[in-house]
């Protein structure tokens, strides 16, 4: 149901077109017409566009063509007809290369994400969500960033990554405030005030919920008053505040009562039902639960019929009348096949298994429960080869450029052994031949383990070539960072020890010549540079501090050495209950860290570094910034670095996610998430 002063335009729009006889400012005038029956009677908003797709074809106006396409897909999508707005997606996109309207393709990519979350591929929602943002933000449009992060929120929302939810929807809010957008304000003030509901977070939900309330009386939406009151109620119930849950579950039924909206009105009533099953008063809760189930049945609302016969059920359950319990859930059994809930039905037998189990018939019970236990296997295998056969899509292309990381990481091996070896010949002139030996069989000795080395990775890059990603990502690493560890340890232990005692005995051959002292010191002074650069290598390869006292100790000492430059200030802030990896994770998110400061202090010329590490129940998010000179994201996007592309594949070994925010002049913040099972 739409208000009167959405209908008052709707009505303009209509008497106009008939004193609109330009055939452009026809199809222009169509789409519009179209856009307002969206909010109303979407079958009307289809007819529309298709008049505007219609002439524009007649006409060859190529960008209203597709512009009347897009409308079509939005009405489509608003019909739960998900095929056919995806095929007039696509139709665009066939031409996206040729298409200059930058906001059009952002809004291309950010229906088309949607589409996919309601079809239930959540990932690939989320990166068309994504190349959403980019279009947009190219075209400086802060409406469709506004609405672009707020359905990825609803994404994460939906499978139940609230922080992340959160993070998406608050930067919605602070767009939609850019542009006084009030609607747009209290949707991502209620997705906020939802997941923090989710984290039991329930004094948080509320302020969000009573903000949300103030913004819809202050600007007379009265539709969205009705659900900001229905949220109230429920964080109300959660805070054991039953009075004031009543009070607002009425206050909404009000509302929807007074705009004639009957599902809104239903969904209130069936909350006032709620509010009495919680407060034992049974026969109110099922008066209520009735009530929202006629004007349910009334509007043809299936989902509302389910839930409430479902919660009539419960009510007859709860009273101890187990026959008529069965019989309703039984006509939800039946309203589940017809319709294809499969997800309700299984919920639906484990309400019978859990009645029968009640009522004393085992043998029910139990077959009740096999059902649903059967039904829940047969979804979850279901969703289990869906998602199997998209990773077997981004398997070959993955496991590339698992490959590439790995030579990558050889080169980088090969140019830290280059330059010990220069290091080695300057030491080995300056001591003398009687050391030259010494360092040649060690040299000899190095490139003998190279061979093999070499060897054996040419062999591991065969059987990488064979084995999915995953296991070629993770022999990767724990190879490199196998190998870190032993030459560190063969740097620390075998040459260094061989450094310093070389040095002691240097020294008392100084004080037995005299005569060569100045010589023999600068000789020392280069054994000395030596026995540190050694010391150096080793501990940049492997840090003792990683290995003894684990990641945040470790990464507090590479601060700690940064702030002693006295240059740039490191600041590290830690939230949360701290979760401790294992070995091999926590020494590839401290490569991760390391390649992060790196950048910064080659690159950023920045003052200050403020690292933020959250742990929550499934997840650590890591956001690292700084205030340097930053980059322009899209030349780093045409020719990615080396160092963003080892950071980004340690990210995707991991299993977690990387947001890049940059502009030149304006620093730079890496968002990173990484799950923790």
């Amino acid at each position: 149901m739409i208000s009167g002063q959405d209908n008052g335009r709707l009505v303009v729009l209509l008497d106009s077109l008939n004193h609109i006889h330009e055939q452009k400012n026809r199809i222009i005038h169509f789409l519009k017409i179209s856009e307002e029956y969206q909010k109303s009677n979407f079958s009307k908003a289809l007819e529309y566009s298709e008049y505007a797709l219609d002439l524009s074809n007649k006409l060859g106006e190529k960008d209203l063509e597709y512009t009347s396409m897009l409308s079509k897909a939005q009405s489509f999508f608003l019909m739960f007809e998900m095929d056919s707005s995806k095929f007039y997606l696509d139709q665009i996109l066939m031409f996206k290369d040729e298409i200059v309207d930058k906001r059009l393709l952002g809004d291309v990519f950010s229906l088309y994400g949607s589409v996919n979350k309601k079809e239930g591929d959540y990932l690939g929602g989320i990166h068309l969500l994504k190349k959403a943002i980019g279009y947009h933000k190219s075209d400086d449009n802060i409406q469709g960033l506004a609405e672009a992060h707020n359905r990825i929120a609803l994404i994460f929302q939906s499978i139940s990554r609230d922080d992340s939810c959160i993070y998406y929807s608050i930067k919605a809010t602070k767009l939609f405030s850019q542009i006084g957008d009030s609607i747009g304000i209290i949707k991502t003030l209620g997705n906020t005030g939802k997941s923090y509901i989710n984290l039991k977070e329930f004094l948080k939900a509320k302020r969000l919920f009573l903000l949300a309330s103030k913004v819809c009386i202050a600007k007379k939406h009265q539709r969205f008053e009705g659900l900001t009151y229905n949220n109230l109620g429920r964080v109300n119930l959660h805070l054991e505040i039953n009075d004031s849950a009543m009070y607002y579950f009425e206050a909404a039924r009000e509302i929807y009562e007074k705009i004639k909206n009957k599902s809104g009105k239903a969904n209130a009533i069936m909350n006032i039902g709620a509010a009495y099953d919680k407060l034992k008063e049974f026969d109110k809760a099922e008066r209520q639960f009735r009530e929202a189930l006629r004007i349910f049945t009334e509007i043809k609302n299936t989902k509302g019929i389910v839930n409430a016969k479902s919660n009539i059920a419960l009510i007859h359950e709860r009273k101890g009348r187990y026959k008529e319990a069965l019989l309703i859930y039984d006509t939800v059994v039946q309203l589940c096949i017809q319709y294809n809930n499969g997800h309700q039905l299984a919920h639906t037998y484990y309400n019978i298994y859990k009645t029968h189990e009640l009522a004393g018939n085992f043998k029910k019970a139990f077959e009740y429960q096999s059902l649903h236990y059967q039904l829940q296997d047969s979804l979850f295998s279901l969703q289990k080869a869906e998602m199997i056969a998209k990773l077997e899509l981004q398997y070959q292309k993955e496991k590339n450029e698992s490959e590439i990381l790995f030579l990558q990481n050889v080169n980088l091996t090969k140019d830290l052994k280059i330059k010990k070896q220069k290091g080695q010949r300057n030491l080995i002139i300056a001591i003398g031949s009687g050391l030259l030996l010494i360092f040649i069989i060690l040299l000899i000795n190095n490139r003998q383990r190279s061979k093999r080395t070499r060897q054996l990775n040419e062999k591991e890059i065969a059987r990488l070539k064979e084995e999915k990603r995953a296991l070629a990502a993770k022999a990767l690493l724990e190879g490199q960072e196998k190998e870190r560890k032993r030459v560190a340890t063969e740097l620390h232990d075998g040459l260094g020890v061989l450094l310093s005692n070389v040095k002691l005995q240097f020294t008392s051959f100084i004080d037995k010549n005299p005569e060569n002292k100045n010589l023999l010191e600068k000789a020392n002074d280069v054994l000395e540079q030596a026995s540190s650069d050694v010391r150096r290598i080793s501990h940049n390869m492997m840090p003792g501090v990683l290995m003894k006292l684990g990641l945040l100790e470790a990464i507090r000492d590479l601060l700690d050495e940064i702030n002693e430059g006295g240059v740039i200030e490191a600041n590290l802030e830690v939230t949360g209950e701290e979760h401790d990896f294992e070995e091999n994770t926590e020494i590839i998110l401290y490569r991760i860290f390391q390649e992060l400061i790196n950048n910064t202090l080659k690159h950023a010329e920045a003052k200050n570094i403020s690292i933020v590490i959250n742990y929550t129940h499934d997840q650590v998010y890591i956001q690292y910034s700084d205030n340097g000179k930053g980059f322009s994201l899209k030349e780093s996007k045409a020719e990615p670095s080396m160092g963003l592309q080892s950071i980004e594949s340690r990210i995707d070994f991991l299993g977690g996610e990387m947001q890049l925010e940059t502009e030149e002049s304006k620093g730079v913040m890496y968002s990173i998430f990484i799950p923790l099972s």
